[in-house]
């Protein structure tokens, strides 16, 4: 299945379409076929490197 990921710290250009496997479902749980979101939480934290705000370890 396809994803939009990053594997490094940066701006909006380092999202990425990438394949990753199909998670596995529990009993009772649901599988979301078509889901989109952007947290603005999450893009800063992503970013926060190259604001000088966090350290990346």
């Amino acid at each position: 299945m396809k994803a939009i990921a990053y594997d490094k710290y940066g701006s909006f250009e380092i999202l990425a379409l990438s394949d990753i496997d199909k998670p596995a479902v529990n009993d009772g749980g649901v599988l979301v076929r078509h889901a989109a979101g952007l947290q603005t939480g999450r893009m800063a934290l992503i970013s926060a490197v190259n604001a000088g705000r966090c350290t990346q370890s």
